[in-house]
């Protein structure tokens, strides 16, 4: 995209043009704050104006979210609070307790354990009951938090929880993105590159700070674009800025939380890599599912997440570095652990349709996939644009970077290969409902 300067020496400039790709099968801070939409557009460690236009967090404003964010999300009730590693969650009872919920006109705020998944933090076991009709996901869980941050996390483990919207988003975009992908790509503009380009052609000392300044003036923002997402949702939220975070990590805007992590500028040496164009993506990293042999126990394995470059030595060195450190960085930054969450209920939404279990359990999801009934508990400002941010390090060489790439979840990728376990069906017997519960949720 970018090309050498003659006149460009001694300088290695970074420029954030950042990107999401999604494939499931292959408030305004001006003016009064409004505490319902501050709370919600401005956490995550970025907020998103009236307008669509992305940007990091201030202390100021993490604070003031701190304290709307305690003020509106109560800790979980006593018979939810303690911690426990297979917590289990009925498809058709939670469907059952929405409606009967949204039924009531008009109908109150939804409680916390609903918008919380009962404190569900990820989903290890899909399990199908055909003599309860019914559909269960297992994993661990525990009561929920707001952390110092803003996010909701459990009260020991600090991960976050899941949210019912991210699982309403995995479901309702499962089927229809079988033959297409969920995608979201934030790209400079070709007017961008070209003011970008002959900028710097004029230029001799990048090591102005007004020259930095001046060169993101004249790349000006860029824009995201979304396909296949819905808009305004917290699972568009996580795609991208859980990508936007990577991106400002890999170039040095921010420090890494953890050690053995530095910044990719620091990896290049002087006459190394030429016109590099670093592309980072993060990507699905499950092993095969392993299943009973009826198909009504399913497990997912691996870390879920792992970071990919296709281009120079130095960049995919710092994509294996990521994935390494990736669980020790979702403890740090809980966006990266969202993200996975994720992850993980779009590979369920796809197991969910693939091997129909709906039909094994002989139950129907409706209401769960219908947006008119259930709407998402949660809708943020959509983000439209975010700023070119550019870095000049100094180095031998003189050379233009364009770090791209973002997410790319391929759940029916994961779906399509599984093993048979005997052994896992255990774990279908020990969380069968004997006694009958009524409630949604069960410890």
């Amino acid at each position: 995209m970018f090309v050498q300067s003659n006149r460009v020496k001694r300088a290695l400039c970074a420029v954030m043009a950042l990107g999401v790709a999604l494939g499931p099968w292959s408030g305004a801070m001006a003016g009064q704050i409004d505490q319902g939409n501050f709370g919600r557009n401005a956490v995550g460690g970025v907020q998103i104006d009236a307008k669509g236009v992305l940007t990091t967090n201030p202390a100021t404003v993490n604070k003031r979210v701190l304290e709307i964010r305690r003020k509106l999300i109560k800790g979980a009730p006593a018979e939810l609070n303690g911690s426990i590693p297979l917590r289990k969650i009925s498809l058709r009872r939670l469907q059952d307790a929405l409606a009967k919920h949204y039924r009531q006109v008009p109908a109150p705020p939804l409680a916390d354990e609903l918008r919380f998944l009962g404190g569900l933090q990820r989903v290890k076991y899909v399990l199908v009951y055909p003599e309860d009709n019914d559909i269960v996901l297992v994993g661990p869980g525990e009561g929920w938090k707001v952390a110092e941050d803003g996010n909701v996390v459990g009260v020991t483990t600090g991960r976050p929880v899941l949210l019912l919207d991210d699982l309403l988003v995995a479901l309702r975009t499962a089927r229809p993105a079988r033959g297409g992908a969920l995608t979201c790509s934030i790209d400079p503009t070709p007017e961008g590159v070209a003011n970008f380009r002959a900028f710097f052609r004029k230029q001799r000392n990048l090591k102005n700070p007004a020259t930095i300044e001046a060169a993101e003036k004249a790349m000006g923002p860029q824009t995201i674009t979304l396909k296949g997402v819905p808009q305004g949702t917290h699972f568009e939220r996580v795609m991208v800025t859980a990508d936007y975070q990577m991106k400002r990590l890999a170039m040095g805007f921010d420090k890494s939380p953890v050690r053995g992590m530095p910044e990719y500028l620091s990896l290049i040496k002087s006459g190394k890599v030429k016109n590099a164009m670093p592309r980072w993506w993060m990507s699905t990293n499950y092993k095969s599912l392993l299943r009973d042999k009826a198909g009504l126990t399913w497990k997912l394995r691996g870390p879920g997440v792992k970071v990919l470059s296709s281009d120079s030595a130095p960049a995919k060195k710092w994509a294996e570095n990521m994935t390494a450190k990736y669980d020790d960085l979702a403890e740090k930054m809980p966006v990266f652990a969202q993200l996975r969450n994720c992850m993980d209920l779009a590979v369920i939404g796809a197991l969910i349709f693939k091997e129909d279990l709906p039909g094994k359990a002989g139950m129907r999801l409706d209401y769960l996939l219908n947006e008119r009934e259930l709407p998402y508990v949660e809708r943020f400002n959509s983000p439209k644009q975010v700023a070119s941010h550019v870095r000049a390090v100094h180095r031998s060489g003189g050379w233009l970077i364009n770090a791209s790439g973002g997410v790319e979840i391929m759940p029916w990728s994961v779906v399509a290969h599984s093993e048979v376990d005997a052994a896992i069906s255990s774990v279908h017997k020990k969380a069968a409902n004997r006694e009958k519960v009524s409630t949604w949720w069960r410890n």
